[in-house]
């Protein structure tokens, strides 16, 4: 009998036929087939991640609003818009930081704690399970597909400071997102939820900023920013960090152009920043993978704990920040 469920690989008809495109003798072998939720057995990095760390997790590919809306009732849960380009390194970002959380390389103090979205992670880094070494490939994820184009994905971290637990939802969105919204401010209205964001990533590829093409970059990456002001509403109050990836492949030099982008936020108000990231790196010897992805995120979790000393203790807060159904948030702490 079939299995129900779907296949992520173009022209599979597992899900009708039973038959494997691939050959696999066991359709839940393939890394490409995702059983329905109510059949599914753990891929085996999610069901070590659970032994080791002695207790269950959900395992659900996104947050739905609902669910960030029990997260964020739950306790303070930290909100992380991530923006930029087709091919900026978006989700190799994401992927980045989750297998640095999930195989114990993050930085001294802190631990994973667990995900909402482990299933999600996983399905997103099926390709890098698959790689067995040698150079990279040239696509390590793939680009991103939202179910509902209307809706944005949201994915979980809990981490673990000493005896304190950090949440943070971060978004995945794919670069048209980003794109459309610096061609039509029309667009602007999905991604009203970014006003109640902690901070902001906006990934810009640092190859790029060494080519000709490097002025139109930098033009499209400040009408962004001019956007989000004007258009989506963002506080210049909120933490802004410009995130220079593939800089393995740059050698890290910091592009010129990177200042030009640090000055005109500073003229719209915001106070910000930029970290230079080698997500997966080409050349892992002289830079390592991982290099400046946590920091990217320890920016805005250490910005904000300085906002927070001005607000009220964090267990008073549930309940003021929410995420609705309409995607925008309810947040009168920022009020």
């Amino acid at each position: 009998m079939a299995l129900t469920g779907t296949c992520d690989k173009p022209g599979c008809t597992v899900a009708v036929t039973g038959t494997c495109l691939l050959t696999h003798a066991d359709t839940r072998s393939c890394p490409n087939f995702v059983l329905r939720s109510s059949e599914r057995t753990l891929p085996a990095p999610v069901a070590l991640l659970r032994e080791r760390l002695g207790r269950m997790f959900p395992a659900g590919l996104e947050l739905g609003s609902d669910d960030a809306q029990q997260l964020m009732r739950a306790r303070y849960t930290y909100m992380v818009g991530i923006l930029g380009t087709y091919n900026a390194g978006k989700t190799c970002y994401l992927l980045s930081l989750y297998m640095m959380a999930a195989r114990g390389e993050l930085p001294s103090g802190y631990a994973f704690a667990g995900s909402e979205t482990l299933f999600g992670f996983e399905q997103r880094a099926r390709h890098l399970r698959a790689w067995r070494g040698g150079p990279l490939p040239q696509q390590l994820a793939d680009h991103t597909r939202l179910d509902d184009p209307r809706r944005p994905g949201l994915l979980h971290l809990a981490l673990n400071r000493g005896v304190q637990r950090t949440d943070v939802i971060l978004t995945d969105l794919p670069g048209e997102w980003t794109k459309n919204l610096v061609d039509r401010a029309a667009t602007a209205e999905r991604l009203r939820f970014l006003r109640r964001a902690d901070g902001l990533l906006i990934v810009i590829d640092g190859p790029s900023l060494n080519t000709p093409k490097r002025h139109s970059e930098v033009q499209r990456c400040k009408h962004l920013i001019e956007r989000l002001l004007d258009s989506v509403g963002v506080a210049a109050s909120t933490t802004l960090v410009f995130v220079i990836t593939k800089c393995d492949e740059i050698d890290m030099h910091r592009p010129a152009d990177a200042e030009e982008l640090l000055a005109h936020a500073r003229t719209k108000g915001f106070t910000p920043h930029l970290v230079m990231c080698a997500a997966f790196s080409r050349t892992p010897a002289v830079t390592p993978n991982g290099t400046g992805v946590f920091d990217a995120l320890k920016v805005i979790i250490d910005q904000e704990d300085l906002v927070a000393e001005r607000r009220p203790p964090r267990h008073q807060l549930p309940g003021l920040r929410m995420f609705d159904q309409f995607g925008a948030y309810n947040d009168s702490s920022k009020q």
